[in-house]
């Protein structure tokens, strides 16, 4: 490589990193220099606009996502009382079992009965509590789609070329591999609090979900 082919380089990779600073550190708008092309297609000069939304936020407060849980939980609930029934039958019968001999006809048909339930009801918990997780995590997959649709009508409703991602959870934890973690995953390290659009979209949301019931 010559030396102005490297000079040429490193002049390009400068200016790359004033362009990403700009972008980055403009705030919500950045007015495009008159007579440049937007890169979207638009007129010249014409301002883009950059939010930035807490999700865990947006899903905490979302009343969607306060209504489904609490339908699950409800069901769950339900369900551990009437296996929880079952369990007291089970301990009634075992007490039962010891009126019999021990090696009576009677005593060990009561036993291997007492087993089959007892493998019933375990088998009922577990797969009580796996059909919650199941149902939780679809939920949640299902809701994280709508919510990024709503964002996105949100978005274009607003002039918002995009949305970042932000997480205004605090760092601070006990653990050191935690605490590097939340560092390592932030996406976001400043933007201005006018750009937040974080509690604008849950209202947004709420007030969507709410006309659909």
């Amino acid at each position: 490589m010559n030396r102005f082919t490297l000079f040429l380089a490193l002049l390009l990779a400068f200016f790359g990193v004033l362009a990403t600073q700009s972008m980055l550190g403009g705030g919500l708008s950045r007015t495009l220099a008159d007579g440049e092309d937007s890169p979207g297609g638009g007129a010249p000069g014409a301002a883009e606009k950059f939010a930035f939304m807490d999700v865990r936020a947006v899903f905490e407060k979302y009343e969607k996502t306060r209504d489904r849980e609490k339908e699950i939980n409800d069901e769950y609930r339900a369900g551990m009382e009437e296996i929880r029934a079952h369990k007291l039958d089970l301990e009634k019968k075992k007490q039962e079992i010891d009126l019999f001999g021990p090696n009576s006809p009677e005593r060990r048909e009561k036993e291997r009965e007492f087993a089959l339930q007892a493998f019933e009801i375990q088998f009922k918990e577990e797969w009580l509590k796996e059909q919650v997780k199941d149902r939780l995590r679809k939920s949640t997959e299902e809701i994280y789609g709508e919510v990024l649709a709503r964002v996105a009508d949100f978005a274009a409703k607003n002039g918002f070329r995009a949305v970042f991602k932000i997480d205004e959870e605090a760092i601070d934890s006990d653990s050191g591999d935690e605490l590097k973690l939340k560092i390592h995953t932030r996406t976001v390290l400043y933007h201005q609090k006018g750009d937040d659009v974080t509690e604008a979209v849950i209202a947004f949301l709420n007030e969507e979900y709410r006309k659909g019931k």
